[in-house]
């Protein structure tokens, strides 16, 4: 009908306040916004009440559980430099420790060995603590490293192990090399004179003293040493091969392997972007820098992957594993030949098989860093040089093996390149 038989507008109030006259009624009352906090945090004033407040904050928490577990993949430059730096301060602690450690072997043995009769003199077996207590470090650093790395993979077991044996195969080399110096000094010792005898019906074109060799071959282990230090501005996964570290190697050969990734993934993206660019300068110049980020990490990968080879093949397996190893077998060879059996050559066999064990792992680990290596080499002298490395190993590491059946099995006990060499003694 008419407005006017409702009666006037205004006794219900503004229009505006409460909409339509007559149509709505008065909207609920909330208390202020301030009592339940912003809205946009806790929802609609009245819905939801202010939230608990705990005496510690989030960030604590998170911060207690992501510790020391960053992915080293995503380390920048400066980080990389930071985390290096440091495991480079290890490296130098555990480098200190080995020498010194090899000192005090070579010169117990030397000096403490028994004579016994015409064989090898037998080291003091006290000594043995020594070689336990470097094997222990050698695992405790490595586990320490690891553990704040975040760096736990089933490759551990296989690494770690070898580690440790790779300590006793040092540790072991420098006892067996003090023995026979101090067999030079016994008076009943006539292994000189066998040794004598032996090169006489060998190829060899003069005499070397048989204590002479075995000093030789236990310096020839300061070439890893010498390895360390010379690479000591590469990839920190050259320095701890060098030093036998296996887990702590693998481990920085994995970092540098995600960093050249990231860089290669970086460097197409920055290729992909020229395209989508405006500024046609600007996106040449982003693609320009990520791809020389990208060979230059490319390049360090493959100085490293070089220079692990260099490292393993020539100075630890060649130099340090296969001489050793012929002059430890020639040691006890010619005395079990005088005297048979005794317990400094029993020993002696325990080194013996640790240096043939390392020997032939040390051969399939540089065989895995020969395959990368390959890859990038076109220089036909090269590959001739490398193929011929790679043969003259192979021919002294079965060399070395026949050596060992021939100390069982030849009348003498011992093998020259003419076969079961005779001795009159």
């Amino acid at each position: 009908g008419p407005p006017e038989t409702y009666g006037p507008p205004e006794t219900y109030g503004p229009p505006e306040t409460y909409g339509p006259p007559g149509t709505y009624s008065a909207p609920p009352m909330y208390g202020p916004l301030e009592t339940h906090g912003p809205p946009e945090t806790y929802g609609p004033p009245g819905t939801y009440s202010a939230p608990p407040m705990d005496d510690q904050p989030l960030m604590f928490v998170d911060q207690s559980i992501t510790q020391e577990r960053v992915d080293p993949a995503n380390w920048d430059k400066d980080e990389y430099t930071k985390h290096s730096a440091a495991a480079r301060a290890v490296a130098k602690k555990s480098l200190f420790c080995q020498i010194l450690v090899q000192l005090v072997l070579i010169l117990a043995a030397s000096i403490g060995a028994e004579c016994v009769g015409a064989g090898v003199a037998a080291y003091p077996q006290g000594v043995l603590a020594v070689v336990a207590i470097a094997g222990v470090m050698a695992f405790a650093t490595e586990a320490q490293q690891c553990y704040q790395a975040g760096y736990l993979v089933w490759g551990m077991a296989m690494t770690m192990p070898s580690t440790v044996l790779n300590v006793a195969d040092i540790c072991t080399d420098a006892l067996s090399a003090g023995s026979m110096i101090a067999s030079s000094f016994c008076e009943g010792c006539r292994m000189e004179e066998a040794w004598r005898q032996v090169v006489s019906q060998s190829s060899l074109p003069f005499h070397i003293p048989l204590w002479v060799l075995a000093l030789v071959a236990w310096l020839l282990t300061g070439l890893q040493f010498g390895a360390a230090l010379s690479n000591w501005e590469e990839s920190p996964s050259v320095v701890f091969d060098a030093l036998g570290f296996e887990t702590l190697s693998d481990f920085w050969k994995e970092v540098d392997t995600k960093r050249a990734a990231e860089a290669a993934e970086a460097s197409e993206a920055a290729e992909a972007r020229k395209d989508l660019e405006v500024m046609a300068g600007r996106a040449g110049m982003a693609a320009h820098e990520a791809g020389s980020a990208s060979d230059a990490s490319e390049q360090d990968n493959e100085r490293a992957a070089i220079a692990r080879f260099v490292t393993k093949f020539f100075f630890r397996l060649l130099a340090e594993n296969a001489f050793q190893l012929h002059v430890q077998i020639t040691t006890v060879a010619l005395s079990v030949a005088l005297m048979g059996w005794s317990d400094a050559a029993e020993m002696m066999l325990y080194s013996i098989g640790i240096s043939a064990a390392m020997l032939i792992a040390k051969l399939a680990q540089s065989l895995a860093d020969l395959r990368m290596i390959w890859q990038d080499v076109t220089d036909p002298v090269l590959q001739v040089m490398i193929v011929g490395a790679v043969v003259l190993t192979l021919l002294v590491v079965v060399y070395a093996l026949a050596k060992i059946w021939a100390l069982f099995w030849c009348p003498d006990h011992i093998l020259n390149v003419r076969g079961c060499a005779e001795m009159n003694l």
